[in-house]
Formats: structure tokens, C-alpha cells, sequence
């Protein structure tokens, strides 16, 4: 079986600086008037395998990655070197594919019904470098029509890194948790 999952958040906030900020080469002044955010998106692709296949009950192993597309912005205007002021944005992103393995069960007491779990889950540390994902779901799926359902999740997502390095020493971990309505496609 195959899946497919996206999901994405951009969240900013408004200040005006305390103290100067250089961001891609350009410095927002202390007193500047700026906008800045996180942008972050989520690609899921899995392929699992059902050991168990039954009329009302599937459990399945896989595979699969997520494909984070995380970045951070700053906005507002700068002093350019005759004096002016401009608007300027600045943007970094990066795009991180992590692996993991996952399972899932569903229990279908009806046709046109399901309830299930899945994990996944990845975890490494080589030398400097650390991380871990954990993308936890129970769900209640209903079949509106042949190859076409509804869902309702509940989606506990959690993910870090950290690096060690003498020049960087860091790590960055988000976690998102609530309900999703969710839209399956069978074929």
C-alpha cells in the first residue's frame, strides 16, 4: 500500500528591534519595525505491507520518509548605504528528508467504517549530529463512496535535531498535536 500525506504551518510576529539584527547580509537597526516567522511544511510518502488482512482487522509494517521543507524569514525596512530607508525580506530555507519505519492498525467493524493508530518513527546519531521523529495518529475513517472517505485524526508529531560542533552547538525541535480532518482517496 501507498500513502501520501502534506502538511504545512506558517506562523510570524511583529516587534520592533532591541538591539541590531544581520540576516543574509542585510542589518535590521536596533528600532526597526520588522516582521519575522517560521514556514514549514511536511511531505509524507510511506509504502507498508499488511501482515494481517482480514475482513475487519489490517495491521502493516513499512517504510517510508518524511520530507521537511522548514525555513525562517525577517521583514521590514533597512537603511541602504545612501542613507534611504527600503522594505527588505529576507528568507532561508532548508529541505531535509528523514526515513523512518512505521506500523498501522485498522479495525473496520463496518464497512463504510474504520478506527485505527499508526507510528512512525526514525532515530540516528552519527558523530556530531542527532535526531529523532515520532508522528503518532489515531483516526476514525468513514467511506462516503467506493474509492472516497473522510477522516477524523488526531496527530501528535514531534521532531529534533542537534548538532555539537565546536563553531555550532544547536538544535532545533518542533512538535505539533490536535485534530486534523483528513480527505482518502482508495484504489
Amino acid at each position: 500500500m501507498l500513502s501520501g500525506e502534506f502538511f504545512s504551518v506558517n506562523n510570524g510576529n511583529s516587534l520592533t528591534l532591541d538591539r541590531d539584527i544581520e540576516f543574509e547580509n542585510i542589518t535590521f537597526e536596533k528600532g526597526t519595525f520588522v516582521r519575522a516567522g517560521i514556514e514549514f511544511a511536511l511531505y509524507r510518502v510511506f509504502f507498508s505491507y499488511e501482515l494481517i488482512s482480514r475482513p475487519r482487522h489490517h495491521l502493516g509494517v513499512g517504510l517510508g520518509s518524511h520530507l521537511f521543507n522548514v525555513g525562517g524569514f525577517i521583514e521590514g525596512e533597512v537603511k541602504t548605504n545612501l542613507g534611504d530607508r527600503e522594505f527588505q525580506r529576507r528568507r532561508v530555507t532548508a529541505l531535509v528528508p528523514l526515513p523512518n519505519v512505521g506500523t498501522h492498525y485498522y479495525f473496520t467493524p463496518h464497512p463504510k467504517w474504520a478506527f485505527g493508530a499508526r507510528i512512525d518513527w526514525f532515530g540516528l546519531s552519527v558523530g556530531d549530529y542527532s535526531g529523532s521523529l515520532w508522528n503518532i495518529a489515531p483516526q476514525v475513517n468513514f467511506q462516503i463512496f467506493r474509492n472516497f472517505g473522510i477522516g477524523l485524526d488526531y496527530r501528535f508529531f514531534f521532531v529534533d535535531a542537534k548538532v555539537s560542533q565546536e563553531n555550532w552547538n544547536g538544535g532545533f525541535e518542533m512538535d505539533f498535536s490536535g485534530p486534523l480532518v483528513t480527505l482518502h482517496g482508495n484504489f
